[in-house]
């Protein structure tokens, strides 16, 4: 069961065999990825759920497209972007980057009093309040960038010694540093909107104390759930996932 690319609109991946789903979700990637992140998922979900995964301009089938290197921009054109497609519940799913992403995008769509999601879900990003700790990457030499992409295991090493690869995705990688790192929270009300948090049980990024803060962002409920895995455990646990969704979404 394969996705399609929306017509005219190359920013969302729609499974034509499930409009008779009863939920959408949204689905933004860590930094570097694509909507591929999230391809396993579209066949694998329930038949309820239509996962839509977003295709962000500059990478994959869209490589050829202008960056964004700021997250509110970001978002600002996604809510755009998104208005047509929430014409049934949806919910918003992001990992890493993609969290922080969807943070600000359920914000914008607040802002402009867009139909909100039914649930937000962060995955492996601790709360967007909490100052950055570790000093900033993307402006690092090619050799020091490139041993910080090793260390985070989240580029397939395959890539990584590839020297043409890695000419092509070495800006699009770096950009997507620089649009996180780069990112300052500014203190808005709580949403009204129930959040699921997924941590890693080996994520050196993370911690059970800073992915509790999210709960300050919610004036409805808060789930965490931990998951066996690094920082990347999202490609290593698509079925657990989607199962943890699922089990949340039911709840709405």
């Amino acid at each position: 069961m394969q996705g399609t690319l929306v017509k005219s609109n190359p920013w969302f991946l729609l499974n034509s065999c499930k409009k008779s789903s009863s939920i959408r979700i949204f689905c933004l990637p860590y930094a570097g990825g694509g909507a591929s992140v999230y391809h396993s998922w579209v066949a694998s979900a329930p038949n309820h759920i239509e996962v839509c995964p977003i295709q962000l301009p500059g990478r994959e089938n869209r490589i050829s497209e202008e960056l964004f290197d700021n997250i509110q921009l970001l978002t600002k054109e996604l809510a755009t972007q998104i208005e047509p497609h929430v014409d049934k519940p949806y919910a918003l799913f992001g990992h890493s980057m993609g969290a922080l992403i969807v943070f600000e995008l359920a914000r914008e769509l607040r802002r402009r009093k867009i139909r909100e999601p039914e649930r937000l879900f962060f995955s492996g990003r601790i709360a967007p309040h909490v100052p950055r700790v570790k000093p900033p990457i993307h402006d690092l030499n090619h050799q020091s960038f490139l041993k910080c992409l090793y260390d985070l295991n989240g580029t397939p090493e395959s890539i990584l010694q590839n020297e043409e690869l890695m000419e092509l995705f070495m800006p699009m990688l770096r950009n997507d540093f620089k649009m996180v790192e780069t990112y300052e929270y500014i203190d808005e009300a709580p949403l009204n909107i129930p959040f699921s948090v997924l941590r890693g049980s080996e994520d050196s990024e993370t911690s059970a104390y800073f992915m509790n803060e999210w709960s300050k962002h919610t004036v409805d409920s808060c789930i965490q759930h931990l998951i066996k895995g690094n920082h990347f455990f999202l490609n290593d646990q698509p079925q657990k996932i989607l199962d943890l969704i699922n089990e949340d979404l039911s709840f709405k």
